[in-house]
């Protein structure tokens, strides 16, 4: 009898941890998500403020290649944070894209060597590696 009870607790003991770690990485992958859509957000602010500083100076084919750049990141960030904040299906491949949309306007926006871009550079290069980790 006592054996029978010991393995019980036992198996109740590894059951119980278990849970503890199921919950406990459920909890991390929304808090992830959550952050990666937040970042997502900060990064489709940027944007937009660099692409209104952009309109206002003359235009070159750098610019406006960066412009065209900033536009598609815009776009993705806006969609990423949606399904990231829906918990859709689709948030992996989307953020996958995300990324690299981020990283070509990081890069676009450092062609032009202006420092009021700064901003934008790096949350891009933030958001491209937050959403690199949700895509997997």
């Amino acid at each position: 009898m006592k054996n029978s009870v010991k393995v019980t607790l036992a198996c109740l003991i590894v059951l119980v941890i278990g849970l503890i770690s199921f919950l406990g990485q459920r909890a991390l992958a929304e808090t992830s998500m959550s952050g990666c859509a937040k970042e997502c957000g900060k990064c489709q602010k940027s944007c937009e403020k660099a692409d209104t500083y952009l309109r206002g100076k003359t235009q070159t084919a750098s610019s406006t290649a960066a412009q065209k750049s900033i536009a598609d990141c815009v776009e993705l960030c806006k969609t990423s944070q949606v399904l990231m904040e829906k918990n859709s299906k689709y948030h992996p491949a989307v953020c996958k894209v995300c990324a690299e949309a981020c990283t070509a306007c990081a890069t676009a926006c450092d062609a032009l060597h202006d420092p009021k871009l700064k901003e934008c550079i790096e949350e891009c290069k933030t958001c491209a590696d937050s959403c690199k980790q949700m895509a997997g």
